[in-house]
């Protein structure tokens, strides 16, 4: 039972090496490089008028992914600041792309997106890129 045991541990453990290897071999230095351009995708991204940012989270995980949450209070309807986003994002070239993951819009990039997630006189905003083989 132990060499079974061992076997099923060392397999993981080769998986996991390779699957690290081969992460790396398809992101290079993005994970030196992509907190750098997290936060110039942040300083630039438009803000509506009556809004203030209330806080800002980083939900990054290493090799995994880089992520920022952020939070904004507003006096404006959904519907204003969406339209707001879809304007001014594109304008910078992102591209507004189908959500799936909530209540808003969603943009990309290259690699890297922005969700608009709607709310009650707070909504936030996403700025991620996730790392995997099959990106």
């Amino acid at each position: 039972m132990k060499k079974i045991t061992m076997c099923i541990v060392c397999v993981f453990v080769l998986l996991s090496l390779l699957h690290t290897v081969l992460n790396y071999s398809i992101n290079g230095d993005d994970f030196q490089k992509d907190p750098k351009v997290m936060l110039e995708i942040y300083d630039s991204l438009p803000i509506p008028e009556r809004t203030r940012e209330i806080d800002k989270k980083d939900i990054s995980r290493p090799r995994t992914s880089v992520f920022w949450d952020i939070y904004y209070h507003t006096d404006l309807p959904n519907n204003q600041i969406m339209s707001f986003y879809v304007e001014e994002l594109s304008k910078k070239g992102w591209e507004q792309i189908e959500y799936r993951g909530g209540k808003g819009i969603l943009f990309q990039k290259n690699k890297w997106k922005i969700a608009v997630n709607e709310g009650d006189s707070e909504y936030n905003l996403e700025i991620f890129k996730f790392y995997g083989i099959s990106d």
